[in-house]
């Protein structure tokens, strides 16, 4: 699905450099882009938010660290994700609603290979047992996201891009990043972003509305086709709370979750509209990008060191991924990848 590019908006201090033009287009978001020019530099929107975080940790991910074990939420996110893709996919070659079976052969698909990128983690019990119960939960979910959300698969909603990446080069850098999905309304673009939560907080308007990730898909959107966009909507899945109790299964666990989202479909689909001016705009970039990529740009090149920032060693998610190796050089707990599967591993959990 193409993208018709517009007249650029005039908006002061922002456009792209570089010997190319940014470019919008569909690829798989595992892929990573690549260059025969070693010296560009790629950054995503999750590395600059490790970067911000934490240099060690950064230095870390960026060198193909990674932990032999993952949380549960991030593979819910990453379950999600797929079927929710398998789902656009499914609507994109029949132009009607996907069925459960497509979802399922989705999921299903995504299992596999993540089975085989983490043979040490399916010998985990404990593993084992919780992706056999949040994949059922999954489906419910997914099944009920189609019901509930009509116009996006009933041909009503124009579609502009779905699961599609964006390139551009911007002071000396590639910024990269995947879009789930835009849509055109009265002839507005909205950029529609998904994510799982456990929980929706009471003030997740003002946390989203300076979100690092928001200003940087509209940035992104922008200098790839010259629109601005309206708003960026989150659309957030909330992941069911309830706990299994003793001998249920997968399916009775996700027959109860669906019971549920029969009876209250908006606790656990929740869409949320977000604003920014074109003069909040300008000045994140202004103020916030530029500095950070001149900063970044200096890290990468050797010009600054990779300092652990303690003040992050333990957040709202609890301890960070990376403690046991700042504390006790203790790497036991993670395995190596080459540079492209480190850079794959890391964008795939970027949309948790």
């Amino acid at each position: 699905m193409k993208i018709k590019t517009k007249a650029a908006i005039a908006l002061p201090t922002v456009k792209a450099t570089g010997a190319e033009t940014g470019r919008l287009h569909s690829g798989d978001r595992a892929a990573v882009p690549q260059s025969a020019d070693k010296k560009i530099i790629y950054v995503s929107q999750s590395a600059l938010s490790r970067f911000l975080e934490c240099k060690k940790k950064a230095k870390l991910v960026m060198e193909g660290w990674i932990p032999k074990k993952s949380s549960r939420a991030l593979r819910y996110g990453s379950l999600f994700h797929a079927a929710l893709e398998a789902a656009t996919v499914a609507f994109n070659q029949t132009g009607k609603p996907p069925t459960f079976e497509a979802i399922c052969k989705g999921v299903a698909t995504y299992i596999k290979q993540w089975e085989e990128e983490n043979p040490d983690l399916m010998k985990i019990k404990a593993v084992k047992e919780e992706m056999l119960y949040d994949i059922e939960l999954v489906k419910v979910q997914m099944k009920h996201y189609v019901q509930h959300y009509v116009s996006d698969f009933d041909g009503s909603k124009k579609w502009v891009a779905l699961e599609h990446k964006f390139e551009i080069p911007y002071n000396g850098i590639m910024l990269f990043g995947y879009i789930d999905s835009m849509y055109e309304e009265k002839k507005d673009i909205y950029i529609l972003e998904s994510k799982t939560r456990g929980r929706v907080s009471d003030d997740i308007v003002d946390l989203l509305h300076t979100d690092f990730q928001t200003f940087y898909y509209l940035h992104g959107v922008l200098l790839a086709t010259g629109r601005f966009p309206k708003k960026l909507v989150y659309n957030i899945a909330v992941k069911f709370g309830g706990k299994v109790k003793i001998g249920e299964t997968p399916a009775m666990f996700a027959a109860r979750f669906e019971t549920e989202l029969k009876d209250e479909p908006s606790k656990y689909f929740r869409r949320i509209p977000t604003l920014i001016t074109k003069e909040e705009y300008a000045a994140w970039v202004k103020n916030t990008l530029d500095p950070m990529l001149q900063d970044y740009k200096a890290w990468r090149e050797g010009n600054a060191p990779s300092y652990c920032n303690t003040t992050n060693c333990e957040g709202k998610y609890g301890s960070c991924d990376y403690l046991p190796i700042c504390a006790l050089n203790d790497f036991s707990g993670y395995k190596k990848k080459s540079r492209e599967e480190a850079k794959a591993a890391a964008q795939r959990v970027t949309k948790k």
